[in-house]
């Protein structure tokens, strides 16, 4: 399966699970709903683009986890990024393993506003 087949099937995944829809799958991904409403929609000929696939798979690909060695969403793995979960001790060593994870520098995590420079965003002026 190519990127763009294997980001189509997440993104399709997505949005049936997301209890908000397009919106919330956009909002997660950090674009517009119309873009993934053109993308998703049969009647419009607009292609997923490589980035837009790329952020599909950091957000909601799977990874195999290195300290548990089970399959996680990348998605979940996020929840390292948070502060340390001082109630559990078995929560505190997978959050120090998720710290340390090769896989935390490919998570992104996109401003839900786009800069006043205009980055971040999927429209182009050409």
């Amino acid at each position: 399966m190519t990127d763009l087949a294997a980001a189509m099937t997440l993104l399709l995944a997505a949005v049936a699970a997301d209890r908000s829809g397009k919106a919330g799958v956009a909002r997660k991904l950090g674009v517009s709903r119309p873009i993934l409403a053109r993308v998703l929609s049969p009647n419009d000929p607009t292609p997923l683009s490589a980035k837009l696939a790329k952020n599909i798979i950091q957000t909601y690909g799977v990874v195999i986890c290195p300290a548990t060695g089970e399959a996680a969403l990348v998605e979940d793995c996020r929840r390292a990024a948070g502060p340390v979960p001082t109630h559990n001790p078995a929560a505190v060593r997978l959050w120090r393993h998720c710290r340390a994870c090769p896989f935390r520098n490919q998570r992104k995590t996109f401003p839900t506003q786009p800069s006043p420079e205009g980055e971040g965003n999927e429209r182009s002026n050409t």
